[in-house]
């Protein structure tokens, strides 16, 4: 599963090696390495936190000695940008914390210029206040993206209401210029969703936490995913609706997220270098 000479399990750098996959449950966070730093690091380490606490899990390293680990395993595998898959395992008698880079695609240039496709798939998560692992859900959505050579699909709940990526999240924009997302209740609230929330609202552009209903997609003019891997990216079709690919809040808003972005790599080498 990992990538990369080296692992952390437990509280140690080891030796990548096959872990046992016979876990009952596994929590998990994907946070992207960018320049050798990991970007949003303490938002994304308190959603792991959040996340054990719904499982049962405990996390057994504090946030400085993590930050020094994850750092130490940048260095020894001498990668500068990729993304890092942490996770506790837990079995029937033990729990195993491990971390490693993981294969990390990111969208080509010309996916921004020209948007990406989706579609719906009815599913939703168990559990979307905590990054449990779904399998079914998982499976489902690669089977239908590889089908139809998606980039991601747009899962759609039992009231047929649009909530989330299968491993992102969505945005939409009406005729008015309002921004819509699904509230958290409904969604996993991922870490680049928080980030373009806090943006949209210092901005001053109109926004509500409220799900498109799939019949009324057609009224959206615009819309992009955001994640760890993707940032902002636009759509270009979901389902049979065709969407603005270069709407001007899509660009304001990833400019701003952007900035973001290089505000927390510096204040990470301000708060963890000296660690």
């Amino acid at each position: 599963m990992f990538e990369y000479q080296y692992i952390i399990k437990d509280n140690a750098i080891v030796d990548n090696v096959a872990f046992d996959s016979s876990f009952v449950s596994q929590v998990y966070e994907v946070i992207r390495v960018v320049d050798g730093i990991p970007v949003f690091f303490d938002a994304h380490f308190r959603r792991f936190i959040s996340s054990c606490s719904f499982a049962g899990a405990e996390m057994n390293l504090s946030k400085d000695v993590f930050a020094a680990l994850l750092r130490l395993l940048t260095v020894k595998n001498g990668v500068r940008n990729c993304n890092i898959r942490y996770s506790i395992n837990i079995y029937s008698e033990k729990q195993i914390f491990y971390a490693g880079f993981v294969h990390s695609s990111y969208p080509l240039p010309q996916m921004y210029e020209e948007g990406v496709m989706l579609d719906f798939l009815k599913e939703e998560r168990f559990n979307p206040n905590a990054k449990i692992l779904n399998r079914t859900l998982r499976e489902r959505a690669d089977a239908l993206m590889s089908l139809k050579s998606l980039y991601e699909v747009a899962l759609v709940n039992q009231s047929n209401q649009i909530t989330e990526g299968s491993k992102s999240n969505l945005f939409f924009i009406d005729s008015l210029e309002v921004v819509h997302t699904a509230p958290l209740d409904l969604v996993l609230g991922g870490i680049t969703r928080q980030i373009i929330i806090e943006e949209i609202v210092k901005n001053g552009i109109s926004f509500v936490e409220e799900p498109v209903l799939v019949e009324n997609i057609g009224n959206m003019v615009a819309g992009f995913v955001s994640g760890t891997s993707p940032s902002v990216l636009p759509i270009a079709l979901l389902g049979n609706c065709s969407f603005l690919v270069k709407h001007p809040l899509i660009a304001k808003i990833a400019k701003c997220y952007n900035q973001r972005v290089a505000e927390d790599i510096a204040s990470f080498r301000d708060n963890y270098y000296s660690i």
